[in-house]
């Protein structure tokens, strides 16, 4: 008998996959962007305001109730015993990429939707 994905599966998979890509990404971007800085011997300095600190809050908070709902609810064989890895694990991702990451907290930050939403809580 063939053993089909649930959609737990698939959904638990497109998450890990999907914060591990970004993470790539995100390092290599941050890397790049640091040689750039020295080699040129420039330096970029960036002063977050309260509204800029309180939507990456707001993003942290949105995206780690997520994933930790999605692994919660999940009824995977894989994660028995193992939920706690994968929370942790993915908590540790997005830690690192909304208050360790330049390159994607400055993302964060310029996106066009958080723009929207900025002027929505003005």
């Amino acid at each position: 008998m063939i053993n089909i994905a649930t959609v737990d599966e698939i959904v638990l998979i497109l998450i890990n996959f999907f914060l591990i890509i970004i993470l790539s990404i995100s390092i290599f971007k941050d890397i790049y962007i640091q040689r750039i800085e020295k080699k040129e011997g420039i330096e970029g300095t960036i002063t977050m305001t309260n509204q800029s600190l309180e939507l990456l809050n707001k993003f942290y908070l949105t995206t780690t109730i997520i994933v930790a709902f999605a692994i919660q609810v999940a009824e995977v064989s894989i994660l028995k015993g193992y939920k706690s890895f994968f929370i942790v694990f993915d908590y540790a991702i997005i830690t690192y990429l909304v208050f360790f990451n330049n390159w994607f907290r400055n993302s964060i930050i310029q996106d066009k939707i958080l723009k929207n939403a900025r002027k929505m809580y003005k």
